[in-house]
């Protein structure tokens, strides 16, 4: 199991280092389980697990999360042992942390937008997309950014295109027929220098209903 790269030094970690296990017993009947790891770095949700044949739905599960927020830069490695009843199982676990950026990271929040409206009607309201930067040790602190779109129907601008401000967007159902449209809202840094996760691209779902 490989929860990938990891980048340390962030106020917030876009990855999501935690994964789900399914856990079944390749005999007719239910084996419990004790689930321990030999790192400190990987935690485990449940220390006892049972595990049940594969027709027994839904199945166990436990789920492995790594917390690597103390290790420094560095591919670690780790196992999580499950055992009990003369059955035993291991997963290799491995994540790999980045050193912590000197220049700034953007984080765009939400993830994806959605909107909805009829056929010929008005117009749905903006929605705001939140632009920051989550290095707390960056130099500078305050970031710039360029905003663009990639569909005539869907609009986003900024004022003064900092952190300081919320980005509005905004879609036009104009003569667009009947249908689920898809676009992307695309955020670039402008800030001199290295910003981690530019561009950031968001996401756009429009559903036009008759």
């Amino acid at each position: 199991m490989d929860f990938g790269t990891y980048q340390l030094g962030l106020s917030f970690n876009p990855s999501n280092p935690q994964q789900p296990v399914t856990v079944t017993s390749s005999g007719s009947s239910a084996v419990p389980l004790s689930v321990t790891t030999d790192q400190s770095w990987i935690v485990v949700t449940q220390g006892n697990v049972t595990a049940y044949p594969a027709s027994v739905t839904p199945p166990a599960s436990i789920t492995i999360v790594a917390t690597p927020l103390g290790l420094s830069a560095g591919t670690y490695c780790a196992d999580v042992k499950l055992g009990g009843s003369g059955a035993s199982a291991t997963i290799p676990v491995k994540v790999t942390t980045l050193a912590a950026p000197t220049g700034p990271a953007m984080n765009v929040t939400p993830a994806t937008l959605s909107f909805t409206a009829t056929q010929g009607g008005g117009n749905p309201l903006a929605q705001l997309l939140s632009v920051a930067n989550i290095n707390p040790t960056s130099t500078p602190q305050n970031m710039t950014f360029s905003v663009a779109t990639d569909q005539l129907w869907l609009t986003a601008a900024c004022t003064s295109c900092t952190t300081q401000e919320s980005v509005p967007v905004s879609v036009a159902v104009g003569s667009l027929p009947a249908g689920t449209y898809n676009g992307n809202v695309t955020i670039t840094s402008t800030t001199s220098g290295t910003t981690l996760y530019s561009p950031w691209k968001v996401p756009v779902t429009f559903t036009v209903t008759p």
